[in-house]
């Protein structure tokens, strides 16, 4: 699919403008590279690359999603229901006390939603800008090795780290997957 670091909200964006502007690095190494043996070894990486630039693009989507439905969520709304649901069941009538108990569980429910929503934003954020952190590394090592022609050895290592960012990056996108699944509500 085409990527749009334009249609997502930031720090999505960013993130996936990075990791664009690390395959569009790599692919201006390749070009520069002389023919030969070590060109023909980075050659071999780009399909890794890209396929780590997807998943960032696939992360950074669902992080957006995720930040777009956190958003919809009124926690200062929240908050003032529940002050006020509080202050209602300590004068409460004994026959009203059992609903406002409820309604404070419910909005703590809510509550509890919102930062659970908010840590995996956070762990997403982090966790992306990290492996698009290892990615522009390992270009760098790239271009590094371009220049200095054989270098067999590093370039079988360089395919080794794209592999573990891509297995990682794939693991987010995965775990993210899993926020989509609708979750069973209580008793439902």
């Amino acid at each position: 699919p085409r990527m749009d670091p334009f249609a997502l909200s930031e720090p999505w964006r960013a993130h996936v403008r990075d990791a664009e502007e690390a395959l569009s690095q790599f692919r201006a190494t390749l070009t520069r590279t002389r023919s030969g043996p070590t060109r023909d070894r980075l050659t071999e990486l780009e399909a890794r690359v890209e396929e780590s630039v997807t998943d960032a693009w696939s992360v950074a989507q669902a992080g957006h999603d995720l930040a777009h439905g956190r958003s919809q969520i009124d926690t200062a709304q929240i908050q003032r229901e529940l002050e006020i649901a509080r202050g209602q069941v300590a004068g409460a009538p004994p026959d009203q006390t059992a609903t406002w108990e409820k309604t404070i569980s419910a909005l703590d429910a809510q509550m509890t939603t919102t930062r659970r929503l908010d840590d995996l934003l956070r762990s997403t954020d982090a966790q992306l800008r990290l492996l698009n952190a290892q990615l522009d590394e390992t270009v760098a090592k790239v271009i590094e090795l371009s220049l200095r022609g054989n270098a067999s050895t590093e370039i079988a290592a360089l395919g080794t780290e794209l592999d573990s960012i891509t297995v990682e990056m794939e693991a987010l996108r995965q775990a993210l997957d899993v926020v989509d699944t609708p979750a069973a509500s209580p008793g439902g």
